[in-house]
C-alpha cells in the first residue's frame, strides 16, 4: 500500500464508518464463536482492529504487517507487533485460536498459498476471518494505488479458502448499498463527470459519518440471519478442520 494511503488510514480509521463497519463485523463473529485468544491480525495496518479486539477482552492479540509505517502507527498498545509476510508467518503451527485478515489476501500474488499459511498457524478447529473487496468490474486506479492483485466474488474467495484446506462456514457481502453507486461511477459515463479520486469522497463529515454508520449497523443485523448477495466487500468465515492435520 502506498505510504500516503497508510498515513491517511491512520488519521481516520478509528471513527470512519467504513473501517468501523468491518471491525464491528469481526467483533461479532469472534464473540459469537466464543473466541478468547490468542488471536492474530495478519496485515494489521495501523492497529485499529487489534485495539478493538483487546477492548473486547481477547488476549493475547498479535499483529503482523509488512509495512514499517503501518507498524509504527500501530505501536503504543500492548499487542505484540511483528513485521512479516502473510505467506510466511513467524509462528509455530497451531498457535492461534483465530486469525483475522482484513483486506489482505487481495494483495498476495498467490492467495491460496497465503491461506495455507493461515491454516497452518491456527489451531485445529480454529477460526479464519477474512474480508476482501468485491467485483472485478469495480477495479479502479484506487486498487492500483492500494497494491491489489484482484477483487473477488464469493465463489472465488470460497474456492481459494477450500483449496487451502479450510472449511467455509459463512460468506456474505457487505456494504451492499454502495454497489449500485460504484457501478454507475466505474462502469458508466457518470464516472467521467466526477473530478479527483472517487474514493476520497467517502471521507465524509460527522453527520454523514453517523448516518452511514447507522446504515452499516442495520446491514449487520440482516447479515446475522442471511447471506447478503451484493456489496462492495465480502466477509468469509472458515475453520481449520479439527482433525489435527498440518
Amino acid at each position: 500500500m502506498a505510504p500516503d494511503k497508510l498515513r491517511l488510514m491512520a488519521t481516520v480509521e478509528e471513527d470512519h464508518w467504513w473501517f468501523r463497519a468491518k471491525r464491528e463485523l469481526v467483533s461479532e463473529v469472534l464473540a459469537g464463536a466464543g473466541v478468547r485468544g490468542p488471536v492474530i491480525d495478519v496485515g494489521c495496518g495501523t492497529g485499529a482492529v487489534i485495539r478493538r479486539l483487546a477492548a473486547d477482552g481477547i488476549a493475547p492479540v498479535f499483529g503482523t504487517d509488512l509495512s514499517p509505517i503501518a507498524l509504527a502507527a500501530a505501536r503504543g498498545g500492548t499487542a505484540p507487533l511483528l513485521r512479516s509476510l502473510a505467506e510466511h508467518l513467524p509462528f509455530r503451527s497451531g498457535t492461534f485460536e483465530a486469525i483475522v485478515s482484513l483486506d489482505v489476501v487481495e494483495h498476495l500474488d498467490d492467495d491460496v498459498a497465503g491461506l495455507v499459511e493461515y491454516r497452518r498457524v491456527v489451531q485445529p478447529g480454529g477460526l479464519v476471518v477474512l474480508a476482501v473487496p468485491a467485483y472485478q468490474w469495480a477495479w479502479s486506479e484506487h486498487d492500483v494505488q492500494l497494491g491489489h492483485r484482484r477483487r473477488y466474488t464469493r465463489d472465488r474467495l470460497r474456492r481459494a479458502a477450500e483449496a487451502a484446506g479450510l472449511e467455509v462456514e459463512r460468506a456474505t457481502h457487505f456494504h451492499a448499498w454502495l454497489a449500485p453507486a460504484a457501478f454507475l461511477v466505474r462502469r458508466t459515463p457518470v464516472g467521467r463527470l466526477l473530478r479527483g479520486e472517487q474514493e476520497e469522497a467517502s471521507y465524509v463529515g460527522p453527520r454523514a459519518n453517523r448516518a452511514l454508520s447507522s446504515m452499516a449497523a442495520g446491514e449487520r443485523r440482516v447479515a446475522r440471519r442471511w447471506a447478503i448477495p451484493v456489496g462492495l466487500s465480502i466477509l468469509l468465515v472458515a475453520r481449520r478442520p479439527a482433525d489435527g492435520e498440518t
